[in-house]
């Protein structure tokens, strides 16, 4: 029997952190734009070339800011991945767009340049984008096509904060771009986001947005001697309580990016010999060589849903939790009550069917994951693996 069970994900947070949460606790400033937010948002725009930055409760909720600050409405469309998180359709469906799901392309599991590029119309006002895994593959000529076209290019990037693409960080290809503070991220204080603002003069607006429809902001630096309603928002700005949890994480982010893609190495190293050795039918992730990530995600994509499934239980049996990921949007229930066409997108289909994430965090043990290459290299041939469905 496993002496403990090796989680898929798991949230760890250093003494440092903690102690910024009780610190900001203690001083009694725990609601949002505080010091602490400031300061995050501060390092998060440095970052990203000096692009204006506000913390938000949740990526969610800065993908639905985007979609305001664009002005999407009725009539529109969207195009987004498949293979996605359904926030990158309901963001823009709460305004009554119409998205339009296309295919991802291999080994990256990226939106396919050439399914984008067909699919933009005269309706067609943006093109949203997941770098998944923290890889960014044809986002400059997805920038570029956009600006030809007159529409925006969204950029989500919950996997991919610090990584970088030709060279250039990700996050900043997009007009906008959000990224993730959830616990499952790289870096993380429970449930939060964050909106860059890469383009355009969109930052009063988003500020009114993220304050309850209100220039409270402008209180707060003593423009105004009173707030008021000035427009169309929510409650969407991140607690400084939230935020001091990741201000030590983000001033050590090389050091946990290297902590991560170090573990995907691992990963990466023991299942191409696998696969090199005759395991057949298994693709692996893009080599961290010609495709940068974060260290967000491992997987193996297999030839059928059987197989996946099988190494999901073989590894279970070992006390590991390893676990499938999106399912296809253009095959759910809701999309085909909005939509009765019938979609045919072969690679988000595959990806959302035989893909299995290996576990990939800060809490992982070099013997933990020594553990979960031997589960993953123990698993039988296909004709064998079978048996793990009955």
């Amino acid at each position: 029997m496993p002496d403990h069970q090796i989680h898929f994900s798991r949230a760890e947070h250093s003494e440092e952190e903690m102690q910024g949460a009780l610190a900001v606790m203690r001083e009694g400033g725990t609601a949002g734009g505080g010091k602490e937010g400031g300061l995050v948002q501060a390092f998060l725009s440095n970052a990203h070339m000096g692009s204006p930055t506000l913390l938000t409760t949740s990526c969610t909720h800065a993908l639905e800011m985007a979609a305001i600050l664009i002005g999407i409405s009725p009539g529109d469309e969207v195009i987004i991945p498949s293979f996605g998180f359904v926030s990158v359709a309901n963001a823009f469906l709460l305004r009554g767009a119409r998205v339009r799901p296309v295919d991802i392309e291999l080994p990256s599991l990226n939106l396919d340049f050439d399914c984008v590029a067909a699919a933009i119309n005269t309706r067609t006002r943006a093109i949203c984008v997941i770098n998944y895994g923290g890889v960014g593959t044809s986002l400059l000529a997805l920038r570029e096509l956009a600006d030809s076209r007159g529409i925006f290019l969204i950029e989500d990037n919950a996997h991919g904060l610090f990584g970088r693409d030709d060279g250039r960080l990700l996050g900043t290809f997009g007009h906008i771009a959000t990224t993730s503070f959830h616990q499952t991220k790289n870096f993380s204080c429970g449930e939060g986001g964050a909106i860059f603002l890469n383009e355009g003069n969109m930052l009063e607006k988003a500020e009114v947005m993220i304050e309850k429809g209100t220039d409270r902001s402008k209180f707060y630096r003593g423009e105004v001697d009173k707030y008021t309603w000035a427009g169309l928002g929510s409650s969407w700005v991140l607690s400084d309580i939230l935020a001091s949890l990741l201000l030590p994480q983000l001033m050590r982010h090389d050091e946990i990016l290297l902590q991560r893609t170090e573990i995907w190495d691992l990963y990466y190293e023991a299942c191409l010999d696998w696969v090199l050795g005759g395991r057949q039918g298994v693709a692996l992730p893009p080599p961290r060589k010609f495709f940068p990530n974060t260290g967000h995600v491992f997987f193996l994509l297999f030839d059928s849903p059987g197989e996946a499934q099988g190494l999901i239980k073989h590894l279970s049996q070992r006390g590991i939790s390893a676990v499938t990921h999106y399912q296809a949007l253009h095959r759910s229930p809701f999309y085909r009550h909005l939509y009765p066409d019938e979609l045919v997108l072969p690679m988000s289909e595959k990806a959302s069917d035989c893909l299995v994430r290996l576990p990939l965090h800060r809490a992982l043990r070099r013997h933990d994951v020594e553990r979960v290459i031997d589960g993953v290299l123990t698993f039988p041939s296909p004709d064998l693996s079978k048996d793990y469905l009955r």
